[in-house]
């Protein structure tokens, strides 16, 4: 509050909630975006949690070793992340090293090999056939079923099993062995409904336009 006192133009906070509890940290979130849209003032945020960031920031930068590696709008940088490292700081857990064997009408088929054998990934974006890429999936555009569901519009399902259920606040995190990992996001109400625990088998399914490719040299070294 003292900091509001003189009117700053530019607002400089390092890790401010890094400290509090879940209650105080919301709470302040919440009274911090209101100020700073009610007063129109710049603020730079430094933290380390991705949630923090989606409530507060219009901009993101991602840094690494000191430099800025990304910088852009909040849904850019979150859902179109550039390299392999903002991707999973990003929270884009699903990485996926492949290859591309056919593009036709802006749909790519990505060949990847993981565990016994080949896995195919259907996704809208542009690549040349033969080039190497990097697959990523955001765990919240995973849908999970007990059963194929051929009414669906995912284009890409894959069998498998759960491995973990972890507790993230409201939300689940469910952790699978498709013959690849893949992670989910679930609410208790589908926990429950499906009976997820480890062990059981499930479908995981993600539609084309959630499939985001990345494109780099050096690609082998880094992942």
């Amino acid at each position: 509050a003292r900091a509001f006192v003189l009117g700053p133009e530019i607002l400089f906070l390092d890790e401010p909630f890094s400290a509090l509890d879940a209650q105080a940290r919301e709470g302040l979130i919440e009274d911090l975006g209101h100020i700073l849209a009610d007063t129109g003032t710049t603020a730079v945020i430094s933290t380390h949690d991705q949630g923090e960031a989606a409530r507060l920031a219009h901009r993101l930068a991602v840094m690494q070793g000191g430099r800025i590696v990304q910088l852009g709008g909040l849904r850019e940088v979150m859902n179109h992340p550039e390299d392999p490292f903002v991707a999973a700081f990003v929270g884009m857990e699903t990485l996926l090293k492949g290859q591309v064997v056919a593009c036709r009408e802006g749909l790519l088929s990505l060949r990847f090999r993981k565990g016994s054998g080949d896995r195919e990934v259907l996704a809208v974006g542009e690549a040349q056939p033969g080039q190497t890429v990097l697959v990523g999936v955001r765990p919240e555009h995973v849908a999970l079923s007990l059963q194929t569901d051929n009414t669906s519009s995912a284009r890409n399902a894959f069998p498998g099993a759960v491995t973990k259920v972890i507790p993230r606040g409201p939300f689940f995190k469910i952790e699978l062995d498709c013959g690849f990992f893949l992670a989910a996001y679930v609410t208790a109400q589908s926990l429950a409904e499906l009976g997820l625990q480890p062990g059981c088998p499930v479908v995981a399914s993600f539609k084309a336009t959630a499939v985001h490719l990345i494109r780099k040299e050096g690609l082998d070294a880094e992942v």
